[in-house]
């Protein structure tokens, strides 16, 4: 007797509809719909970035969707060789409805990104396309979208209707949180929803940029939501130092609090490294940010 790999479901296994091999290890599937489920999560999967390093930063991306396939979304790209993009999105919903329009709209970031769009035009076209998409369907996205300059040692940053997204910084000002100042995408028309406007802040070496969707947030330990302060004691050795695996840990102690959740968690920590002209580097910026708590 063994389980669906897509649903749950107790199968025995000469009852299997399918079984996928990945090395020594056998999955297996109960039936053409759940099978058609893991092709799909698979190739969703390869849509979020995979963590890298280079010479200005570090990045490690995680990604647990709740069911096989989601409407969180990330794109960390660089487009040139001192500046990095980085957007977190989630879209309303779960399952198969958010995954289809997450897909739609992850082909037209990263052309608004690979084309050097700044973050107010990509906003207005995601509201444009979310509009055209939703129909008569109640669809929308929060959008946080990030472009870090190492030659300017700046970090410039537009948030619609996103979380708080949280920049630890090495320099005393500790942790404090990049928040909200639009609605978000695809609520309204391009009237109500403007041109939203972008923020700025310093970066330094050994600053950490980190970003996630509001599934993490909605976790609960022992009985109560995470939220921020949960989130930052988590993150604590994370944020606090730069060692192997930090993120890696982090991430597999808020998948354990995942359980019956029906929320997708995506994680996101861009660690910085130096700039291009370090003697740049945290000299400017305008710190529009509300204070978070010490940790």
């Amino acid at each position: 007797m063994g389980q669906c790999y897509s649903c749950g479901r107790s199968i025995e296994n000469a009852g299997a509809y399918s079984r996928i091999q990945v090395g020594a290890e056998v999955f297996l599937i109960c039936c053409p719909m759940c099978m058609t489920a893991s092709e799909a999560g698979h190739v969703q999967r390869r849509m979020i970035p995979s963590s890298f390093s280079n010479q200005y930063v570090s990045v490690f991306v995680g990604y647990q969707p709740a069911l096989h396939v989601g409407g969180d979304y990330a794109c960390v790209r660089g487009v040139d060789d001192v500046r990095l993009y980085a957007v977190v999105a989630d879209i309303s919903g779960h399952g198969v409805t958010s995954s289809i329009v997450m897909s739609r709209l992850s082909g037209e970031i990263e052309a608004l990104i690979g084309a050097g769009s700044d973050l107010p035009e990509i906003a207005v076209t995601l509201n444009r396309s979310v509009r055209a998409l939703a129909g008569e369907r109640h669809i929308f996205l929060t959008f946080f979208g990030a472009i870090l300059d190492f030659r300017t040692g700046q970090l410039e940053y537009v948030n619609c209707g996103h979380p708080g997204q949280l920049l630890w910084s090495e320099t005393g000002v500790g942790c404090t949180r990049l928040d909200s100042d639009a609605i978000p995408v695809g609520l309204f028309g391009p009237e109500r929803f403007g041109t939203p406007a972008t923020r700025t802040a310093a970066l330094a070496p050994g600053d950490k940029l980190v970003l996630f969707t509001d599934g993490i947030l909605d976790l609960e330990r022992d009985g109560v939501p995470l939220e921020e302060v949960g989130l930052i004691g988590t993150l604590r050795e994370l944020l606090k130092s730069s060692l192997p695996g930090a993120a890696e840990r982090a991430f597999a102690d808020l998948t354990k609090l995942q359980g019956r959740s029906d929320d997708d968690l995506l994680l996101v920590v861009i660690e910085i490294k130096e700039s291009a002209n370090r003697s740049n580097l945290g000299a400017s910026g305008d710190l529009q940010r509300g204070r978070h708590p010490q940790i």
